[in-house]
């Protein structure tokens, strides 16, 4: 059997939690680690504190995203492409 490219499409698909100042866990390990891939400078240390705030309002401007520190499903989206 020959398949194209068209006609297979491998989907992962993955719950993350809409992530707000306050919020710690794996899942903000997860967030710190994609915006240092993106030149932000923070610890991953699971904490959503100022500097994770700060750091996801700027990725957000960056990229046209509402500007409102909440890590939420378009964030996600444009951080995991």
């Amino acid at each position: 059997i020959e398949y194209s490219d068209k006609e297979v499409k491998d989907v992962v698909q993955v719950e993350l939690s809409v992530l707000r100042k306050g919020k710690k866990g794996e899942e903000v390990k997860t967030l710190q680690r994609l915006l240092n891939a993106f030149g932000e400078n923070l610890s991953v240390d699971g904490d959503f504190g100022s500097k994770t705030y700060a750091a996801l309002q700027s990725y957000q401007k960056k990229n046209s995203l509402e500007v409102d520190g909440i890590c939420g499903e378009k964030s996600w989206n444009s951080l995991l492409k």
